[in-house]
Protein backbone atom coordinates (compact mmCIF):
# COMPACT_ATOMS: atom_id res chain seq x y z
CA UNK A 1 0.00 0.00 0.00
CA UNK A 2 2.59 2.53 0.56
CA UNK A 3 3.93 1.84 -2.97
CA UNK A 4 0.38 3.59 -4.29
CA UNK A 5 1.12 6.21 -2.17
CA UNK A 6 4.14 7.10 -3.77
CA UNK A 7 2.35 6.62 -7.49
CA UNK A 8 -0.27 8.82 -6.32
CA UNK A 9 1.92 11.61 -5.32
CA UNK A 10 3.95 11.28 -8.38
CA UNK A 11 1.21 11.44 -10.33
CA UNK A 12 -0.08 14.65 -8.34
CA UNK A 13 3.12 16.17 -9.01
CA UNK A 14 2.93 15.50 -12.96
CA UNK A 15 -0.32 16.57 -12.97
CA UNK A 16 0.51 20.09 -10.97
CA UNK A 17 3.34 20.76 -12.68
CA UNK A 18 1.36 20.33 -16.12
CA UNK A 19 -1.01 22.70 -15.42
CA UNK A 20 1.98 25.10 -14.35
CA UNK A 21 3.68 24.80 -17.15
CA UNK A 22 0.48 25.29 -19.50
CA UNK A 23 -0.73 28.45 -17.70
CA UNK A 24 3.47 30.33 -17.42
CA UNK A 25 3.86 29.15 -20.94
CA UNK A 26 1.15 27.63 -23.66
CA UNK A 27 -1.33 30.36 -22.48
CA UNK A 28 1.49 32.85 -22.86
CA UNK A 29 2.56 31.70 -26.03
CA UNK A 30 6.19 31.30 -24.42
CA UNK A 31 8.50 28.40 -25.92
CA UNK A 32 8.86 25.92 -22.79
CA UNK A 33 12.97 24.97 -21.66
CA UNK A 34 13.96 21.59 -22.64
CA UNK A 35 14.89 21.23 -18.90
CA UNK A 36 11.31 21.86 -17.82
CA UNK A 37 10.45 19.23 -20.60
CA UNK A 38 12.33 16.60 -20.00
CA UNK A 39 11.48 17.19 -15.84
CA UNK A 40 7.64 16.74 -17.25
CA UNK A 41 8.64 13.75 -19.34
CA UNK A 42 10.33 12.27 -16.08
CA UNK A 43 7.67 12.56 -13.79
CA UNK A 44 5.55 11.08 -16.12
CA UNK A 45 7.32 8.07 -17.22
CA UNK A 46 7.76 7.85 -13.69
CA UNK A 47 4.16 8.08 -12.59
CA UNK A 48 3.48 5.10 -15.28
CA UNK A 49 6.25 3.16 -13.70
CA UNK A 50 4.79 3.20 -10.67
CA UNK A 51 0.94 2.75 -11.33
CA UNK A 52 1.71 -0.18 -13.46
CA UNK A 53 3.79 -1.61 -10.73
CA UNK A 54 2.13 -0.57 -8.02
CA UNK A 55 -1.51 -2.50 -9.57
CA UNK A 56 0.19 -5.34 -11.31
CA UNK A 57 -0.29 -7.77 -7.99
CA UNK A 58 -3.97 -7.53 -7.93
CA UNK A 59 -4.68 -7.75 -11.75
CA UNK A 60 -3.96 -11.50 -11.14
CA UNK A 61 -6.32 -13.74 -13.57
CA UNK A 62 -7.79 -16.56 -12.22
CA UNK A 63 -8.02 -19.41 -14.72
CA UNK A 64 -10.67 -22.25 -14.09
CA UNK A 65 -10.36 -25.65 -13.88
CA UNK A 66 -9.78 -27.53 -17.20
CA UNK A 67 -12.78 -29.11 -18.35
CA UNK A 68 -12.17 -32.63 -18.34
CA UNK A 69 -13.30 -33.69 -21.48
CA UNK A 70 -14.05 -37.81 -23.01
CA UNK A 71 -14.29 -39.20 -26.64
CA UNK A 72 -13.06 -37.14 -29.70
CA UNK A 73 -13.09 -34.08 -27.71
CA UNK A 74 -10.06 -35.53 -25.45
CA UNK A 75 -6.39 -33.87 -25.74
CA UNK A 76 -5.38 -37.79 -26.00
CA UNK A 77 -7.66 -38.37 -28.89
CA UNK A 78 -4.86 -37.28 -31.53
CA UNK A 79 -2.24 -39.35 -29.90
CA UNK A 80 -4.44 -42.34 -29.80
CA UNK A 81 -5.66 -42.20 -33.31
CA UNK A 82 -2.23 -41.69 -34.41
CA UNK A 83 -1.20 -44.83 -32.68
CA UNK A 84 -3.91 -46.85 -34.09
CA UNK A 85 -3.37 -45.81 -37.71
CA UNK A 86 0.67 -46.86 -37.50
CA UNK A 87 -0.11 -50.41 -35.66
CA UNK A 88 -3.08 -50.89 -38.75
CA UNK A 89 -0.65 -49.94 -41.84
CA UNK A 90 0.51 -52.19 -44.08
CA UNK A 91 4.02 -51.21 -44.24
CA UNK A 92 4.48 -51.10 -40.81
CA UNK A 93 3.22 -54.35 -39.67
CA UNK A 94 5.61 -57.11 -40.13
CA UNK A 95 5.30 -60.00 -42.37
CA UNK A 96 4.06 -63.15 -41.51
CA UNK A 97 6.55 -66.49 -40.73
CA UNK A 98 4.44 -68.70 -43.54
CA UNK A 99 4.79 -65.71 -46.14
Amino acid sequence: MHFVIWAYITYLLTFILGVVFFIRFDLKKKKLPPSFLAVHFFLTVMTFIFFSSAMAPYLKEQYGHPRVSTGVHSSNWLNLERHDHMLHQKSVIPPSKGA
